[in-house]
């Protein structure tokens, strides 16, 4: 019998817009609490999925995915080798994605009070093309949205993952899955089909932690503007310096 190993998908490091989480820290996180694997899912980016596969050397295995911004919602790729660009009709960013022989995961599917979140009927519509549905996001504010996704990929057949959907290093752990060790796209998809989200460990995100993600997405958009802008502190002084000429 094939040991399982802990899996955790759907972790942002900061190449996220609202994350802080360092690769190494993620890194070390794994290591300390015995997770095999994990899938880095940054928003519209790769290079910190890149980072932390380079840091890890293997342990843990690391998944290298993005959480895509289509002109519908959010939908995320795994094993996939470079960035897909955010803004496309979803039916195009899936092509994107099947493009690099990756895998599509549809992330808090039809979630009632997330903005980014692909709507029910656009889900449905999909479905064909989807491999994997998140049937639990610890940051789903209302459980009936979870149990929606659950109940949908037990009637289309599709492969079923819990997302801890962590932007701090903290909360890695509040949705685990169970799956028999894999090495790659297949095995990992064969993996997934085997498992039962029954094991899995599911504990939710506070609202707290949400709101201090968007903080993070604010402050850091801040300092990113003022980086583009003159230096402020050199305008001060300049325009000090010309007064004090003006008054002498």
């Amino acid at each position: 019998m094939i040991d399982k190993i802990k899996v955790v998908v759907h972790v942002h490091t900061w190449a996220s817009a609202d994350s802080l989480s360092a690769p190494s820290s993620i890194v070390d996180y794994c290591r300390r609490n015995g997770i095999g694997a994990i899938a880095i899912t940054d928003h519209n980016e790769i290079w910190g999925a890149e980072e932390v596969s380079e840091l890890s050397n293997g342990n843990p295995l690391v998944i290298i995915g993005e959480e895509i911004a289509s002109r519908d919602g959010e939908v995320i790729g795994l094993f996939l080798s470079r960035k897909i660009e955010k803004g496309l009709e979803l039916e195009d960013t899936i092509a994107e994605i099947r493009k690099q022989g990756g895998i599509v995961y549809l992330p808090h599917p039809g979630e009632t009070f997330r903005k980014t979140a692909i709507k029910k009927n656009r889900v449905l519509e999909v479905m064909p093309e989807v491999d994997i549905l998140e049937v639990h996001n610890s940051r789903t504010v209302m459980q009936s949205d979870n149990r929606w996704a659950y109940n949908l990929a037990i009637k289309h057949n599709k492969g079923m993952l819990v997302g801890c959907d962590a932007h701090f290093v903290k909360d890695i752990s509040r949705a685990v899955n169970y799956l028999q060790q894999f090495s790659d796209k297949d095995s990992f998809l064969k993996s997934v089909a085997t498992s039962s989200v029954e094991t899995a460990v599911l504990q939710s995100t506070g609202l707290g932690v949400q709101l201090f993600s968007k903080f993070v997405k604010i402050a850091k958009k801040r300092v990113k503007r003022l980086r583009r802008e003159p230096n402020r502190q050199s305008l001060l002084e300049v325009s000090e310096n010309q007064q004090r000429r003006i008054d002498s």
